[in-house]
């Protein structure tokens, strides 16, 4: 968060973080003025000036896949994303140009969910194949296929360590992996109905899995027991997001509405209510202070989890199905750098 000053005493608050949604990257900026009398007066961190009015603006669109994108990831150093696709392929982007690096072919179906690991050198996707598969970034190469599951693989998420890998599926059930054996360590049962995502704590010692069932529920990963239900959606829960503190999580629902909830006590904080159809799929910043949202409503919404209120809203001419977030690089690369330390091409 910046304050800068601007003209005759004007203070200017601005934030700016991208968003990688559906094939196209977004920018998110304040754009609240407000005149000051005498010297600039700066707020503390602690207290980020109002971010009422956002703007949002696209800044490029990648294509290239023929059937819907399905699921999004960005590697931790923002250089990169990965997508996934009905077209049962995985594409990996240089988020800088645009460019596109690698295609990863090798399921036998359409790819639900896709995450990296923490040190950004492999990837890990989902499918309605039944499996989870496993990539090396930098080659594009498949490195081992994660069989056990009755149904197609909804989600995953890669634990904090980057040892282990936690599943979401149809049949009901979560499953946690060891990756470099990918062996199957303990399987998770509860919900009664799909299990649509999963989300794991900075920790990585709990999990949050969202359900067909309109729960969400609470796990802890090292005994594989559930802690806790969240009760309060009115319909299936798509998708939770945690923040960074691991202290609260991001539902969003077929309801309409996504919900920010407590952890620790799992309790409801508040309604977030806006979007006019399903929300399929949310993502927090990495500030934790604000939440993006892709519904089948044709829009991206921008929330602020602390006012619990909507900042901006971004209207395309399709359903939403997916989004991810990356900070806004500071050190950015030159291009000098970025071309003689690329990702080898495709």
């Amino acid at each position: 968060m910046t304050i800068e000053a601007k003209g005759d005493d004007v203070r200017s608050a601005t934030a700016t973080f991208d968003v990688w949604i559906k094939g196209g990257i977004l920018q998110c900026q304040t754009v609240k003025r407000e005149r000051v009398a005498g010297a600039i007066r700066e707020k503390p961190d602690s207290a980020p000036p109002d971010l009422t009015g956002w703007r949002v603006r696209e800044l490029r669109t990648l294509t290239g896949h023929t059937r819907a994108v399905l699921a999004v990831a960005v590697t931790p150093d923002g250089q990169h994303a990965v997508s996934a696709y009905a077209d049962k392929t995985l594409k990996v982007w240089e988020l800088g140009s645009g460019r596109e690096v690698h295609i990863l072919g090798g399921h036998a179906n359409a790819i639900n969910a896709v995450a990296v690991t923490p040190d950004g050198q492999h990837v890990v996707s989902a499918s309605e194949d039944k499996t989870l598969k496993m990539w090396e970034l930098a080659s594009g190469r498949e490195l081992r296929t994660l069989s056990g599951h009755s149904d197609a693989v909804k989600g995953a998420a890669v634990t904090p360590d980057g040892q282990g890998v936690v599943s979401a599926s149809w049949d009901k059930t979560l499953k946690v992996w060891e990756l470099a054996s990918g062996s199957e360590l303990r399987t998770l049962t509860g919900h009664t109905h799909a299990v649509l995502a999963v989300a794991v704590t900075p920790d990585g010692q709990r999990a949050v899995s969202s359900s067909w069932d309109k729960t969400l529920k609470v796990w802890e990963l090292l005994s594989g027991r559930a802690l806790r239900t969240l009760l309060g959606h009115k319909l299936a829960v798509k998708m939770a997001a945690v923040t960074p503190d691991g202290q609260r999580a991001v539902s969003a629902s077929d309801d309409h509405t996504l919900k920010v909830w407590e952890l620790g006590n799992g309790l409801a904080l508040c309604t977030l209510a806006g979007h006019a159809s399903s929300v399929n799929a949310v993502a927090v910043t990495p500030d934790g202070q604000y939440a993006v949202s892709a519904s089948d409503d044709k829009t991206l919404k921008v929330w602020d989890l602390g006012r619990g209120s909507e900042l901006a809203t971004l209207s395309v001419g399709s359903p939403l199905l997916c989004c991810a977030v990356c900070p806004r690089r500071k050190n950015r690369p030159s291009r000098r750098q970025e071309r003689r330390h690329p990702l080898p091409a495709p």
